[in-house]
């Protein structure tokens, strides 16, 4: 038999069995399908068994392919081992199931047992007449049940995943299911929410009432549907017990919770305890957070309706208002630290913002800005109606500050304008600003408007005495003053004027704002005659012509630096000793790291050094001039260009070295590294002989070329041995020319040791009689042997002591005598600079004779 119709078909067999006065109920089954069996017995009370292909539609359910064997008698139809296919569902039906209900005989209606995998849960519900538990998911487990359809018994384990229960989702959920005629009874629940766990029994009576205790441990609140909110995202753990019994149409129950640590939109909050009591249609809620940052508690009575109408009392006290803040204006005074105390009153449906009214009051608050601290002076005043926010008057009041603010925040349109007037204390730049320490007063005029994630600021700052720092930067701006205007997301500054190390500074041209944050800069600044402290060894005068552009993440500032004076302020220790070579490595360790620098900033300045570079101390006197360009970042800054030593002299282990000429190149574009020539000279005096030792130096700092010669000429190792002290006999450099190489080096040896030895000592007690004294260099050069002996392979201690004496810029006077070994001598030299080309010397040499030299530069 085949049927498209099987309604109509049961239709027709039912008419059939009336004939034969055998009347029977028509079977609610639609759909089609094919049967092919045998009818044997009696036609009054036949009995059918054959193999059935069916897509029936029973009980308002569609429950896809059912094929397998069936024998109906007695109006019961038994089916042993047939497969229901749906999509990727299948159950196992295996079982009698009556075509008359109720059964006038008193029988069971059905006995069966079912094996299901993944199937929809609405299908059962709605086959048993439960759609009015709100309950969806993919069923798996094995049920047997009998009895009657509509108040089975039986008992199943089943396991639902996907599980959404009264609009709440879950992992899965199972339990033990006990059918007991007019309900079910359900022990050992397990409900899971990601790591979640939620325990329980409950039993549901079919009449619609029901009794229930649930223990939960460790739900992410932040998933939990009742209340999850898009915009006010939460985060935690949840923990509750929860009970109760009544009827679905009038619910009763309590729920106890707390939260260990709340988080709105990943601001802690801190611990949240709760209770919440339904009774019929109306939920009456309790919450209380207890933490250092904040006291907040909250009572009232929310509807349990779609609209949730709502009566709400929160109270808060010395709570700590950045979280909430951070939440919801993130971008709002992102450094100050807020408190407040004060009330909401909520009125209104929750789920209906147009509708809902809030008023607040708070009674103090309080922002403190690093040492800078602004309170209210009355009653705050906010009021939430038809989605606007308004703030009547707010009046702020603090060290040289008191502003009044007024204006609206329409919600429903992201939107808002506020009027802020008054005199303000520039420190409150520090709530938006965390790098800039400021101080000063202004008198401020703007309003904000637009929408809230970008206003548009206009108006103006009238700054008087005024004081900006970063804290990546030596130096800070004194004496700001003038007016900086606010116009089309602009903040201009054509007026502004400050100090800066001494010198004036007029700023122009603007910055443009990305809301409350500075986005991208514009700015011209011309100074004159400023003192700077950087870099660290340098002291500074500096005309500058700078502009800074770009935006704020990665500004470029250019332009032009003119270097009117420049000082090195460290002592260079031109005679540094064995115990400066011992710690070489500490005195690298205080260089600057990255995290010393923490404005971004990029750079293109020309800086033009005309002869204004100076370095002047007791050993050292250079003057240099030059032109730069500085590129790079304040972290890994680039130097290009040259300088030109125009003229030096250095003092160095008792001689006087004049610098003749000097040159630095700069060209490597990843240190700096420069290339330098260098050539000095200097005289030094023998017993009978005067030599004019010439020193050359090329290279780069860390592979560089010295050479040395002399006039008359000498040997590299005699010329070494003079710079040194080791004086010997001129006349003998034939003889040790045939000496041995480890000899020469053995002397050279033994006049460096003896210096590395002491140079750290007589430094130090140098320093001091040159204070005494009055004089600019005193130096004790030590020796391991004497020049009036021949024999050098025993050490023979010797010193020679060393004081020079600037008379004035062109004049040096220099004497020079034994201080041990068999013969002492005395030299005097007085040393006159007549040009940059002609200088004089007169001295007295060992035999007390005296000579008059001239010296004649001439530069090709």
């Amino acid at each position: 038999m085949t049927s498209s119709n099987l309604q109509e078909s049961d239709r027709i067999l039912a008419g059939l069995m009336t004939v034969f006065e055998r009347p029977t109920q028509v079977v609610e089954i639609g759909g089609s399908g094919t049967f092919d069996g045998e009818l044997t017995g009696d036609l009054i009370d036949p009995s059918v068994t054959g193999r059935f292909e069916a897509e029936p539609r029973a009980w308002d359910v569609m429950w896809g392919a059912w094929e397998g064997e069936a024998t109906i008698e007695n109006g019961y139809a038994t089916v042993p081992e047939s497969i229901l296919t749906k999509g990727f569902s299948q159950m196992l039906i295996d079982g009698r199931f009556t075509f008359d209900y109720p059964r006038t005989d008193g029988d069971e209606e059905f006995n069966g047992r079912f094996n299901a995998e993944q199937w929809p849960v609405l299908d059962l519900r709605t086959a048993f007449d439960q759609l009015e538990y709100p309950i969806e998911g993919l069923i798996t487990g094995d049920f047997h049940l009998y009895g009657e359809y509509i108040a089975p018994f039986g008992f199943a384990r089943p396991t639902v995943r996907e599980v959404i229960a009264y609009g709440e989702p879950f992992e899965s959920a199972t339990a033990l299911l006990r059918y007991e005629g007019g309900g079910v009874r359900l022990d050992g629940i397990e409900i899971r929410k990601r790591e979640g766990l939620i325990t329980g029994a409950a039993y549901v009576d079919w009449g619609g009432t029901y009794t229930f205790n649930a223990d939960g441990r460790r739900i992410p609140v932040g998933l939990v549907a009742a209340v999850s909110m898009p915009e006010l995202p939460l985060d935690g753990l949840l923990q509750f017990t929860a009970g109760g019994s009544g009827s679905f149409d009038w619910p009763i129950y309590d729920v106890q919770g707390r939260i260990d640590t709340l988080l709105i939109r990943g601001e802690t909050i801190g611990p949240m305890t709760g209770r919440v009591g339904v009774r019929n249609e109306q939920a009456s809620v309790e919450l209380e957070v207890a933490s250092p940052l904040m006291a907040v508690s909250a009572s009232g009575q929310v509807a349990i309706t779609l609209e949730a109408d709502a009566e709400l009392t929160i109270r808060f006290t010395d709570t700590s208002l950045d979280p909430f803040l951070r939440a919801f204006a993130p971008r709002f005074l992102p450094f100050a630290d807020t408190t407040g105390s004060g009330a909401l009153r909520v009125l209104g449906p929750l789920s209906n913002l147009a509708k809902l009214n809030v008023t607040a009051s708070i009674e103090q608050l309080q922002l403190v800005l690093y040492d800078y601290e602004v309170r209210n002076n009355d009653l705050i005043q906010i009021i939430l109606d038809q989605e606007v926010v308004q703030v009547s008057k707010m009046t702020l009041e603090g060290e040289d500050t008191e502003l009044s603010v007024s204006g609206e925040v329409r919600l429903s349109e992201d939107r808002f304008g506020l009027l802020v007037t008054g005199d303000a204390n520039l420190a409150i730049l520090q709530g938006f600003f965390s790098d800039i320490r400021s101080a000063g007063n202004a008198e401020l005029v703007t309003e904000i408007r637009g929408l809230i994630e970008a206003p548009v600021l206009s108006g103006s700052l009238e700054i008087t005495d005024g004081r900006l720092r970063h804290s990546s930067l030596p130096h800070s701006f004194e004496q700001v003053n003038g007016r900086v205007t606010f116009d089309n997301g602009n903040l201009r500054m054509d007026d502004l004027t400050a100090t800066l190390g001494g010198g004036d500074v007029q700023f122009g041209g603007s910055i443009s704002l990305d809301g409350y944050r500075l986005d991208e800069f514009s700015m011209l600044a011309i100074g004159d005659e400023i003192q700077l402290r950087y870099p660290e060894e340098f002291r500074s005068t500096v005309d500058a012509n700078l502009v800074l552009q770009g935006p704020v993440e990665n500004p470029v500032l250019s332009g032009a630096v003119e270097v009117n004076d420049a000082r090195w302020v460290r002592t260079l220790e031109t005679n540094a000793g064995l115990f400066d070579i011992l710690n070489q490595d500490a005195a690298v360790t205080g260089a600057p790291t990255a995290d010393a620098i923490a404005f971004p900033l990029n750079f293109d300045i020309r800086v033009n050094v005309p002869g204004t570079l100076r370095i002047n101390d007791r050993n050292t006197r250079i003057v240099s001039s030059g032109e730069l360009t500085l590129r790079g970042t304040p972290i890994s800054p680039q130097l290009f260009g040259f300088m030109e030593i125009d003229r030096g002299e250095v003092f160095f282990e008792g001689n006087r070295y004049v610098v003749t000429r000097g040159s630095m190149d700069f060209t490597n574009p990843r240190e700096i590294n420069p290339f330098f020539d260098v050539e000095a000279e200097t005289s030094v005096r023998v017993p009978g002989e005067i030599y004019r030792v010439v020193f050359h130096v090329a290279g780069t700092t860390d592979r560089f070329v010295p050479t040395l010669s002399s006039d008359p000429p000498l040997p590299s190792s005699d010329i070494l041995s003079l710079l040194l002290g080791n004086v010997r006999d001129p006349a003998e450099s034939e003889l040790r020319a045939i000496r041995t190489a480890d000899e020469t080096e053995q002397q050279l040896l033994q006049a460096r040791a003896a210096q590395l030895v002491t140079d750290q000592l007589s430094s130090g007690f140098g320093r001091v009689l040159e204070s005494s004294l009055g004089v600019d260099s005193f130096e004790i050069t030590p020796s391991l042997s004497d020049a009036a002996l021949r024999e050098t392979a025993s050490l023979r201690p010797a010193a020679r002591l060393t004081i020079g004496k600037r008379v004035s810029d062109r004049i040096y006077a220099t004497l020079s005598r034994t201080l041990t070994g068999v013969e002492q001598d005395l030299l005097i030299l007085l040393e006159y600079d007549q040009s940059e080309q002609l200088s004089w010397v007169l001295s007295q040499n060992e035999d007390r004779t005296y000579a008059l030299d001239f010296r004649v530069r001439h530069a090709f």
